[in-house]
Parts: C-alpha cells; sequence; structure tokens
C-alpha cells in the first residue's frame, strides 16, 4: 500500500510576493527546497557513484607521491655512503619499476575496496528511493561485513518496522469506520477488508484476502446487481454512490445494503484498482418501516374513533328492536328464531367496534411505576382461560428476576402482551405432528446506540411458539388492522399490541423461519426518571 504523501509543505505567501513586487524587491529564491514537482536531489549518490573512481585513483596517487620522494631521497643519499653513481642508478630504476607495480595494485586494490562499501550504500539509496515514491519493496540481503553489514541489518528492520507502522496504522483506520470497506486491484481480487465488512458479508476473519469479489459474493440471482456494479466499475464504465441493493450470503441471508464503489487512483491518476464501501441498511429499513407502520395505524385509529362511535349508536337500537320482537314473538316461531340471530351478530359487531375503540385510545390512560414480569405473568395466567388453551400445551418460562420497573399503562401492556399469547395459542393446533410449545422469556438488555430516546437498557420480553412459520410475505402485514389469516377474528389482535408498545416507546420484532421457533419480541425501553427509584 503507498505511503502517506507528506502535504505540509510551507507555501508562498502571495502576499509577502505581492508587497516585494510592490516595492521593486525581487523575490528571494528559495534555495533549501526543491519545486514541488521537482524529483529529489541524488547528488549524493553521484557522489557515492564517483567514489569507485576516485578512491583507485587516491590510493595510486598517494603510492606514486611516497615512492618518488624515497626514490628521491635514495637518490641523493645513496652516493654520500659510498655507493657508485651506476649503482644508484641501477637502484633507483629497480624501485621505479616496483613502485609502479606498487601504484597498480594500490589502484586495484583501492577500487575494491570503494566497491565494497559503495555497493551496498548504493543498493539502500535505491531502495530508499523506491520507497520515496510510495512503493513497498522487500530489502534484499547484502553481502557486507562488519559495519556495512550491521548498517545493513538496521535498515532493513527500520523498512519493516515502518511497513508494519503503516500497515497496523491503516488497519486502525480500516476498522475504524462504520461501515464495511474493501479494496480491489485491476483484476478485482481483493487486497484488504475491514471486520465489519466481513460481518456483513458474512466471512471468516482474513478469509477474503487475495480471493476475487466475485467469489466472495455467490452468484445467484438476488446478487446480479451488485456483481454488475463490481464489474462495470472495473471495467472504468461506471463508478456509484449511496446505492441501495440487496446481497445474500449464506451466513448471512438476503439483506439490504446502500453501497458506493469508486476507482482508486495515484497523483498520476494511474488506476490502482476499486474501493467499496457500505453498510447493512437491515436496522434503518426496519426503523422506517416501523415509522411508516406507526403513522398508518395512527391514521387509521383516528378514523376508527370516528367510524366506532357513529356505528355504535345504531348497532345500540337495532340490538334493542331486535330483543323486542324476539320477547313478543312465540319461541317455535321463526321470527324470534331470526330476531335471535340479529342479537347474535350485533353482540359480534359490538365486540369488533370495542376493539376499534381499543385499537384508538391504545395511547391514552395514565402510567405509573410497575415490574413488567407481574403484567406477563398475569397475562400468561388469563391466556390460559382461553377456551381455545389445551393443557397439552408446554409452556417454558424462563423469566429474569428482578428487573427494573418501567413507567407504564399496566392494563394495556398487559392487553398487548394476552393479544401475542392468544395469537401464539392460535399457532400451535392439536394435530402437529410436535408437541405444541410457547416459551416465554424476558430479560435486561444493554442500551443501543440507534436509540435516540435517553435510556439505560430494555426489558425484552420473547414470545415463541413451534406453530406453522409466517411466510416472508406476510410478516410486515401481520400488525395491519383487519388482517388476518384466521377463519375467525377481526385482524386487530396484533395491530392494537403494535400500538400499544409503540405508544410506550418500544417496538415489535418478528422472527419467523421454517423449522424453528416463531418470535416476537417486544422491547421496552428502561427510561430514566429524576427520582431515584427502588
Amino acid at each position: 500500500m503507498p505511503l502517506l504523501k507528506n502535504n505540509n509543505r510551507k507555501s508562498p505567501d502571495p502576499g509577502k510576493a505581492e508587497k516585494q513586487s510592490r516595492l521593486g524587491v525581487p523575490e528571494k529564491p528559495d534555495i533549501k527546497t526543491n519545486p514541488p514537482d521537482a524529483p529529489p536531489n541524488y547528488q549524493k549518490e553521484q557522489w557515492r557513484v564517483r567514489l569507485i573512481f576516485a578512491t583507485p585513483l587516491l590510493f595510486c596517487l598517494l603510492v606514486l607521491f611516497i615512492g618518488i620522494i624515497m626514490i628521491q631521497y635514495l637518490g641523493t643519499n645513496l652516493p654520500r655512503t659510498g655507493v657508485t653513481h651506476e649503482d644508484t642508478l641501477r637502484i633507483t630504476d629497480s624501485l621505479f619499476s616496483l613502485l609502479l607495480g606498487g601504484a597498480l595494485l594500490s589502484a586495484i586494490v583501492g577500487f575494491l575496496l570503494s566497491y565494497v562499501v559503495v555497493k551496498p550504500l548504493k543498493q539502500i539509496n535505491e531502495i530508499i528511493k523506491k520507497l520515496s515514491t510510495g512503493e513497498w519493496v522487500t530489502p534484499p540481503k547484502i553481502s557486507a561485513h562488519e559495519e556495512i553489514g550491521v548498517l545493513q541489518d538496521n535498515f532493513n528492520i527500520m523498512v519493516q518496522n515502518l511497513r508494519t507502522y503503516v500497515h497496523e496504522r491503516n488497519k486502525y483506520i480500516f476498522e475504524s469506520l462504520g461501515g464495511g470497506l474493501l479494496t480491489l486491484d485491476n483484476q478485482g481480487t481483493i487486497n484488504t477488508i475491514n471486520t465489519a465488512a466481513e460481518t456483513i458479508l458474512g466471512l471468516p476473519e482474513s478469509y477474503a484476502e487475495g480471493k476475487s469479489i466475485f467469489d466472495i459474493i455467490p452468484d445467484v440471482l438476488e446478487n446480479q446487481r451488485v456483481r454488475a456494479m463490481f464489474k462495470q466499475t472495473l471495467e472504468g464504465k461506471v463508478v456509484y454512490s449511496s446505492e441501495e441493493v440487496s446481497i445474500n450470503t449464506p451466513s448471512t441471508g438476503l439483506i439490504p445494503i446502500g453501497i458506493s464503489i469508486n476507482l482508486m487512483k495515484d497523483t498520476n491518476d494511474i488506476l490502482l484498482g476499486v474501493v467499496a464501501s457500505f453498510k447493512d441498511l437491515s436496522r434503518i429499513k426496519q426503523i422506517q418501516q416501523q415509522l411508516h407502520r406507526s403513522d398508518r395505524l395512527a391514521a387509521i385509529g383516528t378514523l376508527s374513533t370516528g367510524l366506532a362511535h357513529e356505528i355504535r349508536n345504531p348497532l345500540g337500537s337495532m340490538k334493542g328492536l331486535a330483543q323486542m320482537i324476539s320477547e313478543d314473538t312465540p319461541l317455535d316461531d321463526k321470527n324470534h328464531k331470526y330476531a335471535t340471530i340479529i342479537v347474535k351478530e350485533i353482540d359480534r359487531l359490538n365486540h369488533v367496534v370495542e376493539e376499534l375503540l381499543d385499537f384508538s385510545h391504545a395511547t391514552e390512560g395514565g402510567t405509573q411505576w410497575s415490574h413488567l414480569e407481574d403484567v406477563l405473568k398475569d397475562a400468561l395466567f388469563v391466556a390460559k382461560q382461553s377456551p381455545k388453551y389445551l393443557s397439552s400445551i408446554e409452556i417454558d418460562e424462563i423469566m429474569d428476576n428482578p428487573l427494573p420497573r418501567l413507567r407504564i399503562e399496566k392494563d394495556k401492556i398487559m392487553q398487548a402482551l394476552l393479544n401475542i399469547f392468544l395469537n401464539a395459542i392460535d399457532a400451535v393446533t392439536p394435530n402437529m405432528p410436535q408437541k405444541a410449545l410457547i416459551r416465554v422469556r424476558s430479560y435486561q438488555a444493554p442500551p443501543r446506540q440507534d436509540y435516540r430516546i435517553p435510556h439505560t437498557g430494555f426489558i425484552v420480553v420473547e414470545i415463541s411458539n413451534n406453530g406453522p412459520a409466517i411466510p416472508p410475505e406476510l410478516t410486515e402485514k401481520i400488525f395491519d388492522p383487519f388482517f388476518t389469516t384466521k377463519n375467525t377474528g377481526s385482524g386487530l389482535g396484533l395491530a392494537i399490541s403494535h400500538q400499544i408498545i409503540a405508544a410506550h416507546s418500544g417496538w415489535i420484532e418478528v422472527d419467523s423461519q421454517q423449522g424453528e421457533l416463531t418470535t416476537f419480541q417486544i422491547w421496552l425501553p428502561v427510561i430514566p426518571d429524576k427520582e431515584d427509584i427502588v
């Protein structure tokens, strides 16, 4: 990975230059620094290269200088010791021949010595030049001894430590990002990937590096869009910003993501690869759906209030008249039978009207500090009194005790829980191949960063059953008013529960998959109060 370039060069002061121009003072050139686009100054390297020739020349001249002085000294002083002139010339001629051989030998020794010194320095300098341009290289092992070898070893350690530092720093930056991030080379091979991306894609740690992006994203129908996006960007055709797509992996299933795919280029506009950032939008989509559903249910609740009052009054009159006809008609008269049926159907309509009123008034009433586990046990007890409850149903209770107290409307929360319990009892039918099971669990969960209301945590209630799974296309509809898959029922039970929980700043999540328990998860925030609640 390229080194980060230093952009902290001191830029010239335009105000100062303009002032000097007005005063007629020529701008003083900056001789200490190279122009921004000038290549680095490698004069020292050239000096080291010339050292290969300078050192043997210096050795040769030194030997010649010393030898000439010695020959001159002997030529002057030998006659004084009684040596004849002919012998002196013969001796100096012999020494001069030896001097030339010694000079040549010293030149060879100087050349070898300078070569031994300059070669590793030149190799180190080449590595420094490559590092300065952002290219990572692995320093080779240089054949050198003593001080030069120690210098080379220390230099290699410095380069390795620098590489480790840059790698770790980039890793920290990658890991600190809120979403997934990965980089690809020009062939689509993954160079780097952070933990968030591995989590979103359902990949083991360090599994993806070195593999193709098209091997990581399975070739299934749901992934054709995102695979085409990567392919088009690698071909340089188009880049993407904040695109919403779905991705399907064996570990995470189908999830919505927001993804941006851009080209990665260097300062010379040379394509290095592709960088992609993405974020799991599952929670955001869930919150949007909850808000949309809450707005829709609020509008329906307002409509239901007026509709229920308008229906309730005529129903009362119709029921009174039907009862009068029934009383004035003999028991064996068919009109008596018809009147009785009318009263029964009016009672059923009246029950629907009362549910409409409960739905529209889900947010009304007074709150008090209560223990949710007590309300949960009362709702379960009432659910067991239902005519549809069978003694063969196994109830598995796992409740943390004690839990923090909540500021709630006990009757409303009990109604919401009771509706979900009755829905679970309806789901487990007597003719199931396995034993009917309803599991109830309550526990305290820590605070969540995506929840904006001040809170100290959550109390979570899970009501599960092993009845048939809810089809995925119906999961988002079960909280809609009047939606039901049963032959009987108004379809308002779960809608009322949703309204009540939403009125307490909570929400309901549903998880239903084939072969597993269908779970309704109720989240209620623990809102702090100014008073110290024990």
